[in-house]
């Protein structure tokens, strides 16, 4: 009994002591984490988003840690009340008061989602990952822990290439870098919790040349699609320099005694601090301003001078060609087993390399004869082959090429290299791209025009890079690559680089048109052999139509850089040709052109080309007016912009004025010339200028100047026989009278005088009519109507369908 009264007497004070606490909860004696943020308003939003994700339990149940907590001034620089991920904010395992914190950087990297960068400026301001603390040292008496209010969100540091990227920016810097961690996978692993030596460009330009940084970063893209040895060896040296400047611990800040740490690679690397932690040293090299940079799980140092990655890779012939972009005549040796030529066992020998710039693709491959004519026995400096010559000379020497049999004695093929001013060409129709050859080792490199072949047929002699396949396929259709024999050798004058492709149409119409083929491409063939040096002359020869034809050679100007040209009785206009740009093959020499020069024989009318723009439609259209039709029917001096097929109807049906819409697509032909160089106004018969522009892809586009922003493309274009000056340009849709920007309504006057006359005497009437009504204003307007007309006063002056018509018509 004695005992149920003391239990009865205790639940009474323990209600009153909870009553009593209930009644004044702010003065309770026992405060937690949570406690503090809720009892300080700063903290407001903080509070709000970790009770709305759930962190509350979470914090109250945790010991011995330390809370940044963003005051609300940092949620209004934020912008928004973002999410909040607890784990961005806590330092685990560790009470960190504010007076801990020293003077300098300081990093901390353990029991941290990522790391922490605390530094204490001259100021005594205190911040962590560049966050303010300005509410320190809140700590609560009934949970180990301590809360910092900062003025700043911790948001996770970009991941490795992000943090990359945004640097390369800033900065404009980190571009070689940038470009050698591109693809690389897996990079966000070889960079957990390590510390990332990076390289600027600076620093990438003092211990590697131009070639050499091409091939480590492959600036050229190839590199990393190699397969087999090739690629492993570039593979192996991709990650021997990466894992060169990863160390395998996170380290920055503050550093009281040098420490060591590995990199990737296994090599020591002797680590220091300097100026309070703002300055790393590396192996003696001292990073720049930029230092103690986080990313996700990293820290970064940037260096102008980091030793550690010079020598990294050791370079021999096959890594400078494949610095020089020239992977594919790599892939070319490997192919045909003559990879030796290239390998580290070759550098004490002397060799020369003459390596043809090679389409991407590798399309244009090689035979091991031809390959092996690419290489010389001997060291060939052409300064010093060429030191005490005249302004052009020629030298012979012996390639690596040597004939089994008896085609050349058991010799080996020479190759000529001339010296022309101060160019150098192989064989006269190849040319070395610099003086200076590109050296490793006992190895010299030269860049060529083109792929040094043997002579052989035509088709085998042309140059791949010169843009001739147009015309090699009207040869092969016309079975023109094996000439007959005629004793006297053949020139050729063949359309290359893109001069067919310039005019597309033209080209069009002549795959469409065999016979016109047939007389351009047999014009161009005659008997005798003219080289681009030859003297003035004058001379008759046949051409492969079996006619007469003469010959008149001009050297050109005064200047012996200008150009010669030949005029041919069977064709229009003076053909100009390349100075030492002769292609021998074994019938004669061919000189590509640069320019499509047509024969006496074939016509392309403006109908002809508006025909093979696929435009039938809007010859139709333009016969229906007499100014228009003139022009196509009479080959005038005018060009014509033609929409596609499929387009014009639309164009069509949205134009009010026919004439006028036709009009803005024709252009005088003075002005041709401006369309086809894309530059200036370009003015169209209807008044209003055209302006041209090309973007980087040489598309050319086409607005109207002071009016809408919408452009047509040009697609194709082609020029007629009989004027320069007359073109059809293809256009991928019409221009639309509605992109004119007249402004106020403007009056269009007719060119003819009895147009105008008439124009005349309208508005005089119009004026005439105005004053009889004004004097007639009291009068109501049915009195104006004769009593005596037999028309409906109720009926229209002008009936419906004619007032539509005209409405439309205007």
């Amino acid at each position: 009994m004695m005992i149920l009264l003391h239990f009865e007497i205790l639940l009474l004070l323990l209600g009153v002591v909870f009553s009593s606490n209930f009644e004044a909860q702010d003065d309770f004696p026992f405060t937690s984490v949570v406690d503090i943020l809720s009892q300080n308003v700063e903290f407001s939003t903080f509070l709000r988003a970790i009770q709305r994700q759930g962190y509350i339990p979470y914090l109250n149940e945790l010991q011995n840690y330390t809370l940044f907590a963003p005051v609300n001034s940092a949620f209004i620089e934020e912008g928004v009340e973002s999410e909040i991920d607890i784990q961005n904010y806590l330092l685990h395992n560790t009470i960190l008061p504010s007076s801990d914190i020293d003077d300098g950087i300081h990093v901390i990297s353990e029991n941290v989602k990522f790391p922490f960068i605390l530094e204490r400026t001259e100021d005594d301001l205190v911040s962590i990952n560049n966050a303010t603390i300005v509410d320190p040292d809140l700590s609560p008496n009934f949970q180990k822990a301590i809360v910092h209010g900062i003025a700043g969100m911790l948001s996770t540091p970009p991941e490795v290439e992000k943090f990359l990227g945004q640097l390369e920016k800033e900065f404009n810097d980190f571009h070689f870098f940038n470009n050698f961690i591109r693809n690389m996978s897996p990079l966000a692993s070889l960079v957990l919790n390590r510390t990332l030596l990076l390289p600027s460009d600076a620093n990438f330009r003092n211990f590697y040349s131009d070639v050499e940084i091409n091939y480590i970063i492959d600036v050229f893209g190839s590199l990393q699609k190699l397969n087999g040895k090739m690629g492993h060896v570039w593979y192996t040296d991709r990650q021997r320099f990466f894992q060169n400047i990863i160390l395998e611990d996170i380290l920055g800040g503050f550093i009281e005694n040098s420490t060591s740490s590995q990199n990737l690679n296994g090599k020591v690397v002797n680590f220091e601090s300097n100026q309070d932690g703002s300055v790393i040293s590396a192996n003696g090299s001292i990073s720049s301003d930029l230092s103690n940079m986080l990313f996700s799980r990293g820290i970064a140092h940037a260096f102008n001078n980091l030793r550690i990655i010079s020598n990294v890779v050791q370079f021999n012939a096959e890594k400078y060609l494949h610095g020089l972009n020239c992977t594919n005549f790599v892939k070319e040796l490997y192919f045909r087993n003559l990879q030796h030529l290239i390998l580290d066992g070759n550098l004490g020998e002397n060799l020369t390399i003459f390596v043809p710039t090679m389409p991407a693709d590798g399309s244009d491959g090689f035979s091991k004869p031809n390959l092996l004519y690419h290489f010389a026995g001997d060291e060939i400096r052409l300064d010093k082959e060429f030191a005490v010559t005249s302004s052009k000379a020629s030298k012979m020497f012996e390639s690596e090429y040597c004939d089994s049999n008896a085609k050349l004695g058991r010799n080996c093929q020479r190759i000529k290299i001339t010296k022309d001013k101060n160019e150098y060409y192989i064989n006269e129709k190849c040319k070395i791209g610099h003086k200076e050859p590109y050296q490793v080792g006992k190895t010299l490199i030269y860049m060529i025009s083109e792929n040094l072949k043997l002579p052989g047929d035509l088709a085998s002699s042309i140059n791949p890079f010169y843009g001739c396949s147009s015309s090699l396929m009207f040869l092969n259709q016309l079975g023109l690559l094996d000439l007959p024999l005629n004793g006297k050798g053949y020139t050729i004058l063949l359309p290359c680089f893109n001069s067919w492709e310039s005019l597309e149409l033209n080209l069009e119409f002549f795959q469409k048109n065999a016979t016109a083929i047939n007389l351009m491409m047999k014009n161009m063939i005659f008997d005798g052999l003219i080289y681009s040096d030859f003297k003035d002359s004058r001379f008759h020869a046949k051409n492969l139509l079996g006619e007469s034809i003469t010959v008149k050679a001009e050297h050109g100007g005064c200047d012996e850089d200008d150009d010669p040209s030949l005029e041919l009785s069977s064709m229009k206009g003076k053909i100009k040709i390349e100075r030492s740009l002769d292609l021998f093959f074994n019938q004669g020499v061919v000189h590509p052109l640069k320019q499509l020069n047509l024969p006496e024989s074939v016509t392309i009318s403006l109908k002809d080309l508006i025909r093979t723009a696929g435009s039938n439609n809007l010859i139709g259209l333009l016969e229906k007016f007499e100014e228009l039709s003139s022009i196509v029917n009479n080959n005038e001096p005018y060009s014509i912009l033609v929409p596609t097929a499929s387009s014009l109807i639309g164009g069509i049906l949205n134009s009010t004025k026919l004439i006028d819409f036709l009009k803005l697509h024709v252009i005088p032909g003075k002005y041709t010339s401006g369309l086809l160089n894309c530059c200036g106004n370009v003015s169209t018969a209807l008044g209003d200028k055209l302006t041209c522009r090309r973007d980087t892809q040489g598309n050319q586009f086409l607005k109207v100047s002071d009016g809408s922003q919408n452009e047509v493309r040009i697609l194709k274009k082609g020029c007629t026989s009989f004027h320069d000056d007359s073109c059809v340009f293809l256009i991928d849709r019409p221009i639309s009278l509605q992109w004119l920007n007249h402004g106020k309504s403007r009056l269009r006057l007719p060119h003819s005088p009895l147009a105008i006359g008439i124009v005349v005497e309208t508005v005089v009437l119009i004026v005439c009519l105005a004053i009889f009504l004004y004097r007639k204003r009291r009068k109501p307007a049915w009195q104006l109507i004769n009593p005596s007309d037999d028309a409906d006063i109720t009926r229209p002056l002008v009936e419906p369908s004619v007032r539509d018509a005209e409405t439309g018509a205007n």
